[in-house]
């Protein structure tokens, strides 16, 4: 089990080095959700240029917006915080599908980090984006309809959008 593993693997190096229990602490002090950004931040620089555009974009928009102060203990942070949070944005299923995708990385991030010992935004899911209402007639109805046009510059431009196989979109 990789949670477990994980858990287990932070344990077993806090008792290493000394301590007992987790990490909790970055340079002698508790890591706060600002901390956790800024470690997310440096950790991006291992993904693809777009990929790392977009997601710190939304690392500016969580520096901004979150709701319950960035001197947040990360340890204290729950699945409740998370979700009051990305509910008073107000977001379409498809923003809030990358910002769950974001915060699941960072928080598994403090895991691996041996912040915490279970990422609160593994269980975060939000619904999916709404698939779009295609209006596609079948092929009879398209032939019906190409028929039906006068001109004849248009019909042979619906003719052929109509082979080419072009959609709606």
């Amino acid at each position: 089990d990789k949670k477990e593993a994980r858990v287990q693997f932070a344990k077993w190096t806090a008792q290493v080095a000394g301590g007992s229990g987790l990490r909790s602490q970055r340079n002698g002090q508790t890591a706060t959700m600002d901390d956790l950004l800024t470690e997310y931040d440096k950790a991006l620089n291992s993904y693809a240029e777009g990929t790392r555009k977009v997601r710190r974009y939304l690392i500016g928009v969580m520096r901004r917006t979150w709701n319950h102060g960035l001197k947040t203990p990360v340890r204290s942070i729950t699945l409740g915080h998370i979700r009051t949070w990305l509910a008073s944005l107000k977001l379409r299923k498809v923003a809030q599908q990358n910002y769950a995708r974001v915060l699941r990385g960072m928080f598994s991030l403090a895991v691996d980090l041996a912040w915490i010992e279970n990422s609160p935004a593994a269980d975060l899911h939000v619904g999916r984006a709404e698939q779009p209402q295609r209006l596609t007639p079948d092929w009879h109805t398209a032939l019906r309809i190409v028929e039906s046009v006068k001109r004849k510059e248009s019909k042979e431009m619906l003719t052929f959008m109509l082979l080419a196989g072009l959609g709606q979109a």
